[in-house]
């Protein structure tokens, strides 16, 4: 068994990730990570006290990216955070991918996307640039125009 998770923990060192053993560690600083076979989080992640991780949860970050997690967040089963480039800020107590699955993906270094206040994650306040995605379950939206639907518009006049 142990040459096994050996092979796994390099893999894992070799695409920036933690190794199970790290991945367990988050305990220590107050992250729940329910199972750490599943859950794979870039070393240069930023995770706040309190954060719970689901299994199949992914947070990538590249070396000119950052991810931001704030304190007391869950991030359900399926969630994929990536920053190639970029940066993805997600504020406390925030509560992703509850339907199932949700992706946060920037790849330049100019995108940003800011995910802040406790509440269903299709009205959550976002930001996009020209290259960022998201996806829920039932499908995907990209924004190339820099036009805001009415939603969009109104939450970000509230914010």
């Amino acid at each position: 068994m142990h040459e096994i998770t050996s092979r796994v923990d390099e893999v894992r060192r070799l695409k920036g990730f933690l190794t199970i053993a790290q991945t367990l560690q988050l305990a220590d600083l107050g992250v729940t990570v329910i199972d750490p076979f599943s859950t794979l989080i870039s070393s240069r992640a930023s995770l706040g006290s309190g954060v719970f991780l689901w299994p199949n949860v992914t947070i990538e970050v590249g070396p000119e990216g950052s991810v931001s997690i704030g304190a007391s967040t869950v991030l359900h089963s399926g969630v994929r955070i990536e920053a190639g480039a970029g940066s993805i800020a997600i504020g406390a107590n925030g509560d992703l991918g509850r339907e199932g699955g949700f992706t946060l993906v920037v790849g330049a270094q100019s995108d940003k996307i800011d995910v802040w206040k406790r509440c269903p994650v299709e009205w959550r306040r976002f930001d996009y640039p020209e290259r960022n995605a998201w996806q829920r379950r039932a499908g995907s939206w990209s924004d190339p125009h820099p036009e805001l639907p009415a939603w969009r518009r109104r939450l970000l006049s509230r914010a």
